[in-house]
């Protein structure tokens, strides 16, 4: 089951990566834009992790004062909302409506992995050392 899981995994990544190949093709075809760049992936990645924790932050009640969770709702929001702004500026209204679908739906997945693949190579770039006990009889 765990190999049906991997391959699936796999197969999903590589339609989504396919996906937004033809479709920055297309939008660049059509409207001389790209929707899927690596700064889009960055503020829709900023923009879900403050709507997130946000989120959480405020159902759990977590922070001291809820004013901070609303804070950061509301930038989390405002990166969102100006991210989209700027596709309706740049291209047509049709074209900007499909993209920005596009990039709500396909960076929620996407963030997902760059969250994990960040985290890993914190991990890795931390070099954490094992701890010895000098006062210890071992």
């Amino acid at each position: 089951m765990l190999m049906l899981w991997i391959i699936g995994i796999i197969i999903t990544g590589m339609l989504i990566y396919g996906f937004i190949e033809w479709f920055n093709t297309y939008s660049m075809r059509v409207g001389h834009y790209q929707f899927f760049t690596i700064e889009h992936l960055g503020a829709y990645f900023i923009s879900y992790a403050m709507l997130l924790f946000s989120v959480s932050g405020l159902v759990k009640k977590t922070f001291e004062d809820p004013l901070n969770g609303w804070v950061i709702l509301i930038i989390g929001a405002a990166v969102l909302f100006f991210t989209l702004l700027n596709n309706f500026k740049k291209t047509t209204f049709s074209l900007a409506l499909k993209g920005s679908l596009a990039q709500v739906v396909l960076f929620i997945p996407i963030s997902v992995a760059a969250a994990f693949i960040l985290f890993a190579v914190f991990a890795f770039f931390a070099q954490t050392k094992p701890v010895y006990n000098i006062n210890g009889k071992d």
